[in-house]
């Protein structure tokens, strides 16, 4: 289970790095020294200084479509692990201590 789970986690860090690197960031960070006054800042924002969509929409679509099923397996390999084992190992650990406990009943004899 921990190998899946580590396997799945992996998956999802690649995709959110995938899509990551398909999105543009925008920098509007002027160059060190180079300050620009109002009237250049005003005609950047005009003359549509907006970063380039250059996003290939198919392989991020493709990537965010696993997502769902990696994280429904991650849920259900942490309920296994915190709820259902521990309950069936506890359960089974008092019928073992039950029985080592508890008089066993003898059937008498008839003879």
């Amino acid at each position: 289970m921990a190998k899946d789970y580590q396997q799945h986690q992996e998956s999802l860090d690649l995709t959110a790095k995938e899509v990551a690197k398909s999105t543009p960031q925008q920098t509007n960070t002027p160059a060190p020294g180079e300050e620009k006054n109002w009237l250049e800042k005003l005609k950047e924002r005009l003359t549509g200084s907006l970063p380039s969509v250059n996003v290939n929409v198919d392989s991020i679509k493709k990537s965010v479509e696993q997502v769902p099923e990696k994280i429904i397996r991650l849920t259900v390999i942490f309920v296994l692990q915190t709820v259902l084992i521990p309950i069936i190992l506890m359960w089974a650990l008092y019928v073992i201590v039950l029985g080592a406990v508890r008089p066993s009943k003898r059937v008498p004899n008839l003879s």
